[in-house]
């Protein structure tokens, strides 16, 4: 947790140790330890979010932070600071967002400088921005060089491939495989349901079954109202969705949290469909899975997901 406590500014000494004030007089120091709040936090405390507005850069007094970011399928370490050393000043240099998250390794005790003092003393001295110029190219360069030497580019096997994500993301493996597993059960569902007719004809009669004695008025009225008047349309919707985006989607891993979603609501709807007139359960179960592949990164593990999440691993719409 977060405390701000009531204490004096740092001492001169320590001011002359961080290295973004370095050659600065004492009377520049001082007027810049007026303008710094002390803050304490917790080892493994989020001190801001990858991709959050900053509008506070911290100089650390005691305790270590460390810099990283979500690439791909797991925390990147890009950076552990000490005392002496800053962070947080990229997003108040350039006016936009934090290009990576700030946690506390061990129990950390900061300076903290709001934006508008941190404005104000870059205005009356030119030189603490030279000396942040430096210091931000370096971390940057520094950043790059950690995400090139992890992301190379190697020959791609398969067996590496599943190996080295069997073994780091067991858990998430279990979950892939029953994402696979589901994929194939919608698959063959729907290559039963077409040799029964059910994209034909046959859906008609198959929506009149489930409207019949459905004790749920309002279900019963929207079948017998809009999809069996309408039940080309419906079937035709469901011959693709039900093999592709259901089945293949979910088997291949691809945008596998808005399939499993359109999955959710298909077997939602047998759900309800089949209330008094066959076991429905089952179907709760299998909806239990489609939930946690909504809410977790199965699709991450064993699929395609997985490539887009380390190309592009913060999409603004959350498709992988």
């Amino acid at each position: 947790m977060e405390r701000q406590l009531e204490q004096p500014a740092p001492s001169q000494h320590k001011l002359e140790e961080m290295a973004i004030l370095e050659g600065l007089p004492a009377e520049v120091l001082q007027d810049i330890a007026e303008k710094l709040y002390r803050r304490q936090f917790s080892a493994s405390e989020l001190i801001y979010a990858e991709d959050s507005l900053g509008d506070v850069m911290y100089l650390i007094e005691d305790g270590e932070v460390r810099i990283g970011s979500d690439v791909g399928l797991e925390r990147q370490v890009l950076a552990t600071l000490g005392p002496g050393e800053h962070f947080g000043e990229t997003a108040l240099v350039e006016d936009s967002r934090h290009y990576a998250w700030a946690r506390a390794y061990t129990d950390v005790t900061v300076w903290a400088l709001f934006k508008s003092d941190f404005d104000r003393l870059v205005a009356a001295y030119p030189s603490i921005y030279a000396n942040l110029s430096k210091s931000i190219n370096r971390r940057l360069s520094e950043a790059d060089q950690v995400v090139e030497e992890d992301f190379a580019p190697t020959p791609f096997s398969l067996q590496e491939f599943i190996k080295k994500n069997w073994e780091a993301y067991p858990p998430s493996g279990y979950l892939a495989m029953l994402r696979i597993l589901l994929g194939a059960l919608f698959i063959t569902t729907s290559f039963e349901n077409l040799q029964k007719g059910l994209y034909g004809q046959g859906f008609q009669s198959f929506v009149e079954g489930w409207a019949a004695g459905n004790p749920i008025g309002p279900y019963r009225e929207l079948l017998q109202n809009v999809v069996i008047p309408n039940w080309e349309i419906f079937a035709t919707v469901q011959l693709i969705v039900e093999p592709v985006v259901m089945g293949a989607f979910l088997m291949i891993g691809l945008f596998t949290p808005a399939s499993a979603m359109v999955a959710a609501f298909f077997i939602g709807n047998l759900f309800v469909a089949s209330l008094g007139k066959e076991w429905p359960w089952t179907y709760l179960v299998i909806l239990g899975v489609l939930i946690t592949l909504i809410a977790s990164r199965a699709g991450r593990y064993f699929g395609i997901d997985q490539m887009l999440a380390e190309r592009f691993p913060n999409p603004r719409i959350p498709l992988w």
